[in-house]
């Protein structure tokens, strides 16, 4: 296989080249358990994949994942795309009609499922006669659909006799960059879902532009909180510490904070990525809520230079909450709050603010990670590789409707050429729809 530094490389490029490179270092793992290693984490997808070509699924048949992080639905996602099949991820909190739409619309061929979510599929599953996969190691029973265990299916895949395994490698197809990597369903303004078509381009070219803005280290640990169906927890918070042979773990629970003070305590987090409203949450319970037990603290804050330094202390002790390693908080999915970034800059703790959308898989901007320069309440500058520029700017106020442009950007969306046209001109420019 060749290098995967280039711009124009693929997913299972990218893994084997780190597992080239880091092949005994920890890869992955649940929060309190052990994790797998990258050459583990590689023998997995390529077993995996094996068995779904076996059950034939095909070059661009759509396969999808619904189910929480873990290292088997990564392991399904890689396997999935070195077969030259598209993944469809599923939002594990979306709804059963949500669920439904989503299967039928894509054409879904095999679902991979977790213990939590099979409610949701099946009546379908079972009407259509779905291959369905676990991503749970253990036994699940069930009177109306065939259900397999990830680990019974790897078994299977390694079992197979070595004159098998040679022809299902053969026949595994080349992937290329240009091809569809993912089928992304997001939330439109109208309430119907848009269905983005993302290729192993477009995550290649983010990640790598992502990696410029900070410099990631074998030693750094990322804690994954965000589902990774959604495209900025997938780029950012995955596909980066791969590419650098850092450590990821999956909290497994929602990230309130005293979960998370726990998990942090325990994994010792450098990177975590989220979203304002979980910076907000911590900041209204240890930060509020250390002032509102301290009066004389409360009225020194409101002085300055006093609350600065007042800031910077309680600060260290936010670091502290997030065991002590922290390197890196990136926020992004929504605007913050202007008193919580305040404090956050007053403080010294280590954020970065991005801005980009699933389209673009999804970073259009961002830092770069301790840059003087970038104003207060800002995204950031746009991400290498990407243009931006603002579409009929207003003369007044300068805001006008932001457009992108860069190897990051969507082939377009799935079964509506129509919308597509409406959103990337001929000269490729995205529309976002978002004021700037």
């Amino acid at each position: 296989m060749e290098n995967a530094s280039k711009s124009d490389s693929t997913l299972p490029l990218l893994i084997a080249d780190s597992v080239r490179q880091y092949g005994n270092r920890p890869a992955m793992g649940m929060a309190f358990e052990p994790p797998i290693t990258y050459q583990e984490f590689w023998t997995s997808i390529n077993r995996l994949a094996l068995l779904l070509k076996d059950m034939g699924v095909k070059k661009g048949e759509r396969v999808a994942i619904l189910g929480e992080n873990s290292p088997n639905w990564a392991i399904a996602y890689l396997a999935i795309v070195r077969v030259g099949a598209v993944t469809v991820p599923i939002l594990p909190d979306l709804p059963e009609s949500d669920v439904h739409h989503i299967l039928t619309d894509a054409g879904v061929k095999l679902l991979f499922v977790s213990e939590r979510q099979l409610d949701k599929i099946y009546e379908l599953s079972s009407r259509k006669k779905q291959n369905v996969i676990t991503l749970d190691d253990h036994i699940v029973s069930s009177n109306l659909i065939d259900l397999m265990p990830m680990a019974i299916a790897l078994e299977k895949a390694a079992g197979f006799a070595e004159d098998k395994q040679k022809k299902l490698t053969a026949r595994l197809e080349e992937v290329q960059a240009r091809d569809l990597a993912a089928i992304i369903y997001t939330s439109g303004t109208s309430g119907h879902s848009k269905a983005v078509m993302l290729t192993h381009g477009n995550f290649h070219a983010n990640v790598l532009a992502a990696n410029q803005l900070v410099r990631v280290t074998p030693d750094w640990t990322f804690l994954s909180i965000l589902p990774m169906s959604h495209a900025y927890e997938f780029t950012i918070g995955f596909l980066l510490p791969l590419l650098n042979g850092a450590r990821l773990v999956f909290a497994g629970k929602s990230p309130t904070p005293s979960i998370l003070a726990k998990i942090c305590a325990e994994e010792k987090p450098t990177v975590i990525c989220m979203v304002p409203l979980v910076m907000e949450k911590i900041y209204k319970k240890r930060v509020q809520g250390l002032l509102r037990g301290n009066l004389i603290l409360r009225n020194i804050v409101k002085l300055s230079p006093l609350r600065k330094l007042i800031r910077q202390a309680i600060g260290r002790k936010l670091l502290i909450f997030f065991g002590g390693h922290l390197q890196l908080a990136a926020i992004g999915g929504a605007a913050m709050n202007e008193e919580v970034e305040k404090f956050l800059r007053e403080a010294r703790f280590p954020y970065i603010v991005g801005y980009g959308l699933t389209e673009s898989a999804p970073l259009l901007t961002g830092g770069p990670f301790n840059d003087p320069t970038i104003a207060l309440f800002s995204a950031g500058k746009p991400v290498p590789g990407v243009e931006i520029k603002i579409q009929t700017a207003s003369p007044d106020t300068g805001i006008g409707e932001i457009h992108a442009r860069g190897a990051n950007i969507m082939q377009g969306y799935f079964n509506n050429p129509e919308l597509t046209r409406q959103t990337i001109d001929a000269d490729g420019w995205l529309a976002t729809g978002d004021l700037g």
